[in-house]
């Protein structure tokens, strides 16, 4: 499914782009929707409805340009609606566990770490270095994710009161937090490292989804930072 969200979203698109009276780039458009629509097991109504849209009057072939080209974008326009009709009907019956394996961080941390008052810190830099975070996961660019980790545990040590990461890993919190915090900092400040001050060579390697996977340690550190500020 989320293949072809993205392919509907590229035909929404070329429809923006839809130049007056290009009737090749118009089929084109209406030919790779109709195979989106049978690929989706949608049926057959808006296969019809598609047919249905009409680009020039057929009925007054005398008119003038300007109305047209009116014509003309009705046409498109109607063509946007059907394509963000089908976007949405795909998207809803796109299931939540798949949905989910798209996110590194998971979407309602975020919205429990947007929902923070506080009068002494700021939070909306640590919710955008979240929100990279899933945008780098999704898009498969994995080598900005461990930069990404390293930014957010140097820019969340005063949530506890600490100065430095080192400071919250050996000071807060239970035995276990403690171990999970000292994995995260040693293992995930590494990779950084390597990716940041690393030459570049005759030969790269870049990581996989099980190189950058410290989603656990992360979420268990974001949850405690809900938890105090929550107090």
């Amino acid at each position: 499914m989320t293949k072809l969200i993205d392919k509907l979203k590229e035909i929404q698109s070329r429809i923006e782009r839809l130049k007056y009276k290009d009737f090749a780039d118009l089929e084109d458009i209406e030919n790779r929707l109709e195979e989106l629509i049978k690929k989706a097991s949608l049926g057959n109504s808006y296969i019809e409805k598609l047919k249905k849209i009409q680009y020039i009057n057929i009925y007054n072939s005398s008119e003038g340009e300007g109305a047209s080209e009116n014509y003309w974008n009705s046409g498109k326009e109607k063509l946007k609606n059907l394509t963000t009709l089908i976007l949405e009907e795909i998207s809803e019956s796109e299931p939540l566990e798949k949905i989910s394996k798209e996110f590194y961080v998971d979407l309602s941390r975020i919205e429990e770490i947007k929902a923070i008052k506080s009068e002494s810190l700021d939070y909306k830099k640590l919710v955008a270095f979240l929100e990279a975070l899933n945008i780098s996961y999704k898009h498969k660019t994995l080598i900005c994710i461990p930069l990404l980790i390293r930014a957010i545990i140097d820019h969340i040590p005063p949530v506890f009161g600490k100065s430095n990461f080192a400071d919250v890993c050996g000071s807060h919190g239970s035995k276990s937090f403690k171990e999970a915090m000292n994995k995260l900092n040693e293992i995930n400040r590494k990779i950084a490292d390597m990716y940041l001050h690393t030459h570049i060579r005759a030969k790269e390697s870049l990581p996989n989804e099980t190189q950058v996977d410290v989603k656990q340690a992360l979420d268990l550190l974001l949850a405690e930072i809900v938890r105090v500020q929550d107090k």
